[in-house]
């Protein structure tokens, strides 16, 4: 009997997300391909916030439990950002170290993708990514992502959004420019299952050429080129 095809999913890329006693947790999610669609076999939670959290020995306990191996991965998806910048790139890399391993062809589905896809609203946006007085926001249109771009407190009329899904970090300006406007705010959820069912459809990329999406330049590197300019 064939084995059917396999769909790992990660999702840890947004530290913010972890709540204790959440209904819904980052973490990753696997599932078998059905049809058109995918059936979920299980789901382990992981904190993004611990650098050390074992989210691939919680991959290989959900594939041992339905006794699958790594071989049997058609695709792995990731999370690929903006969020956490250890993160997201710790996930990536996963991501492509089991696509080169295993054969399996990797996905990187934005995060705000994952956040959006249970949302039920006519035209918000997702803000990821704040930092200083802007966000990273991706704007939800009858159920369909456009362009993310970074966007400050100035650019919210322009969006023409009733809802913004937005973390903590939010800057001041925008919340503030939110209630001026009349836009709900409300906490994003990152849902491994939300990323794995979205993966079913989802192109993929060469693992050799996979970056995360993150709207600035690293730190470290800004660091270095003010000191050293760009030798």
């Amino acid at each position: 009997m064939r084995t059917p095809a396999a769909i790992l999913a990660i999702e840890t890329s947004n530290p913010s997300a972890w709540r204790d006693n959440d209904a819904w947790s980052p973490g990753v999610a696997l599932g078998v391909v059905e049809g058109t669609g995918v059936r979920l076999l299980g789901v382990r939670a992981s904190d993004p916030r611990d650098r050390d959290d074992p989210f691939l020995a919680h991959a290989a306990e959900l594939l041992s439990a339905h006794g699958l191996h790594p071989r049997d991965l058609a695709r792995v998806a990731v999370s690929s950002g903006p969020g956490g910048f250890t993160a997201v790139r710790v996930a990536v890399t996963a991501g492509k170290v089991i696509g080169l391993a295993t054969g399996a062809a990797l996905c990187l589905i934005p995060s705000a993708h994952v956040a959006a896809r249970r949302v039920d609203h006519p035209s918000f946006a997702v803000a990821l990514a704040s930092k200083g007085e802007d966000a990273w926001v991706t704007p939800i249109r009858d159920g369909r992502p456009d362009q993310g771009r970074l966007v400050e407190a100035r650019h919210l009329a322009g969006l023409s959004i009733g809802l913004l899904l937005a973390d903590d970090h939010l800057p001041l300006s925008m919340r503030e420019e939110c209630a001026r406007l009349g836009i709900a705010i409300e906490r994003p959820t990152f849902d491994p299952v939300d990323l794995l069912h979205l993966s079913v459809h989802a192109d993929t990329v060469d693992v050799h050429r996979a970056t995360p999406l993150y709207p600035r330049q690293a730190e470290a590197v800004r660091k270095w080129r003010e000191l050293h300019g760009d030798r």
